[in-house]
């Protein structure tokens, strides 16, 4: 009801913390802490098993926006465990390109020798006019039965109007594009190759800027 609060960060730390206490988000989900529990026990499979029955459970209550919230408490406070239930995530190849009447025609290329089942696809859309990191999130239609190994699976069209701040958005105001899918057998990110791309990108220009100065040595004396 108080759409802008999401036009600051301040306004969406308000938001989030409220969203995740109200319907068992991140760190407020019994499953995520029970996950947490196995993986410091050494209980890999039962760990794995609860962080898929709350995306399960999730999914099933049609809770898609407050996935955001989930996946980065499980790559923050999971870490490795949470990595590798799917270690082939880098394998995923997401393909999204304009479509018919402001429509997204939106692939998922599936490059490993693994099948994965019941899959959702949940674009990530970031506006033109939002802040950094933050994302709209749209279900990609119906969850499929399979994706299928070694093959590419159609996600179908996507309507692409979607209100904020009292505006229609359309396919010209979405910047980058990245997806979660959840699966049986996993739940990841799942990016195109330009994303990787831009992100390798940042990465290096980053190491670049923090890279310490070279020394130089005159008469035998280093110099800073």
């Amino acid at each position: 009801m108080r759409a802008y609060l999401r036009k600051s960060r301040e306004g969406n730390f308000i938001l989030h913390p409220y969203k995740s206490m109200m319907l068992g988000t991140g760190y407020h989900s019994p499953d995520l802490q029970l996950a947490k529990l196995g993986f410091d026990r050494g209980q890999q499979q039962q760990g794995q098993q609860k962080v898929l029955d709350h995306f399960s459970r999730r999914r099933l209550q049609n809770q898609m926006d407050f996935v955001l919230s989930d996946i980065d408490f499980c790559y923050e406070f999971l870490g490795t465990e949470f990595q590798q239930i799917y270690p082939e995530r880098s394998y995923l190849d997401l393909a999204v390109e304009p479509g018919r009447r402001n429509k997204l025609k939106v692939n998922v290329r599936n490059r490993s020798d693994n099948i994965l089942h019941t899959a959702s696809l949940i674009l990530c859309l970031h506006l033109a006019d939002m802040i950094a990191g933050n994302y709209v999130t749209v279900q990609a239609g119906a969850p499929l039965p399979a994706l299928i190994a070694n093959d590419t699976t159609d996600f179908g069209e996507i309507e692409s109007n979607i209100e904020m701040y009292g505006m229609t958005k359309t396919v010209h105001d979405i910047v980058p594009t990245r997806a979660i899918l959840i699966s049986q057998e996993t739940v990841v990110w799942v990016d195109s190759e330009s994303y990787r791309i831009a992100e390798a990108k940042a990465f290096r220009e980053q190491r670049q800027r923090v890279a310490p100065l070279p020394t130089l040595e005159i008469d035998g004396v280093k110099q800073m």
